[in-house]
């Protein structure tokens, strides 16, 4: 996965700069895209025809009618379940400010640094660094624990986009530095994976005795979503406002007011994701062993009760 996104992020924009003169700015992304795409289905088929043979137990169980949740039963496990509610709504802050910044990152080279093939170095020298970053994030996750890791995290990130508003406006090699640094924060977090959604549906069910784990556990998408969706949004009306046209030259007044949006927005989402997660999430990881723990055996008792 690291070797592909190393490759992808040193070819993409030096393609499109070849073809732009060619075919036009439009068609280049097209031509540069249309491949990447044929490879992404021919390595989504591969995986899909090697994982086949352990997909067996799902492919023959019979369909139980009504077993799929409705729109519903997702609401009443997030309304429900505090802890989970408190966790989504910190990852939905998060993934629009991540969103945000990404969405916007082109301009950010093209009008702010001027030189868009320092996007393919920038990407690159991130993408390489992300994986010792992968090494040493987990091992502070693993002494913070999980709360902990988060709030870390999370605040560290904003205080890497403030960084990037103030001190990236003239320096590429300042904003990779800086990156390469929230990459660190980011996966102090990440490590744990679905471990805060499933904690919290652990939760849910030791609280109220409904087991809606599941349920719970697909909610685990929905910042990713929302994330996508208001995160562009915030990107695109943020450089309206501020009076952006296609092929204008930049003036010092319209970098400075760039730069607070891409560094300054996602700062302050980071931010309150992280207070969200210091005073909302109170499950700690002995409290999630003790709660999955107890699930269990509540579980194991029903399955023996028609015995007895």
């Amino acid at each position: 996965q690291t070797l592909s996104a190393i490759i992808t992020s040193a070819s993409v924009v030096p393609l499109i700069n070849f073809f732009t003169p060619r075919v036009g700015a439009a068609n280049a992304y097209i031509l540069v895209a249309a491949p990447f795409s044929f490879i992404f289905a021919i390595g989504a088929g591969v995986l899909a025809k090697a994982a086949e043979p352990y997909d067996t137990q799902e492919a023959n169980r019979p369909a139980r009618p009504g077993s799929a949740p409705t729109l519903g039963d997702m609401l009443n496990s997030v309304v429900t379940n505090s802890q989970l509610l408190v966790y989504i709504l910190a990852q939905t802050l998060s993934m629009i400010a991540m969103m945000g910044s990404m969405g916007i990152a082109t301009y950010y080279f093209m009008y702010v640094l001027g030189n868009f093939t320092l996007m393919a170095v920038s990407m690159t020298a991130t993408t390489i660094f992300g994986f010792f970053a992968a090494l040493i994030g987990p091992r502070i996750g693993h002494k913070l624990g999980k709360k902990n890791a988060i709030v870390f995290g999370l605040f560290g990130s904003a205080l890497a986009s403030v960084a990037i508003t103030f001190f990236a406006s003239s320096s590429a090699v300042v904003y990779v530095v800086i990156s390469c640094v929230r990459s660190i924060f980011m996966y102090s977090y990440t490590c744990f994976g679905p471990n805060y959604v499933i904690d919290a549906a652990e939760y849910g069910f030791y609280k109220t005795g409904k087991d809606n784990r599941t349920v719970a556990m697909a909610m685990n998408n929905i910042p990713i979503k929302i994330g996508f969706a208001l995160g562009g949004a915030v990107g695109t009306f943020g450089l309206a406002l501020i009076g952006y046209q296609a092929g204008m030259t930049a003036t010092p007044e319209f970098i400075t007011k760039f730069m607070w949006i891409f560094g300054g927005i996602p700062a302050v989402c980071y931010f309150l994701a992280s207070l969200v997660m210091l005073f909302g999430y109170k499950i700690t990881d002995e409290e999630a062993a003790m709660y999955a723990r107890e699930n269990a055996a509540r579980l194991a008792a029903a399955a023996e009760a028609p015995k007895a």
